[in-house]
């Protein structure tokens, strides 16, 4: 059985979960992108990539990522990057 979730703020929402694994989520003006992979620098880097790739009219940067040591344990970070604004 699945632990409850915390509740949300107010500007926040769940998109996604990554069990066991590592997400990132990088962006530049006109492009983002997604990753999951089973290391902190695979996702980091595969986001970074798939946003220069599709788009990115700039310097692509990962804006948020998060690791799951396991099912069901969620741990949230926002690396100490420049501000962004979409």
């Amino acid at each position: 059985m699945n632990a409850p979730r915390p509740p949300a703020g107010a500007d926040c929402k769940i998109v996604g979960e990554v069990p066991g694994g590592c997400g990132a989520y990088a962006a530049a003006e006109g492009g983002e992108a997604t990753a999951t992979a089973a290391s902190l620098a695979d996702a980091q880097r595969l986001a970074v990539n798939r946003c220069n790739l599709y788009g990115g009219d700039g310097e692509c940067l990962v804006r948020v990522y998060v690791c799951n040591s396991a099912p069901g344990t969620r741990t949230q970070r926002q690396p100490d990057s420049p501000s962004w604004s979409h």
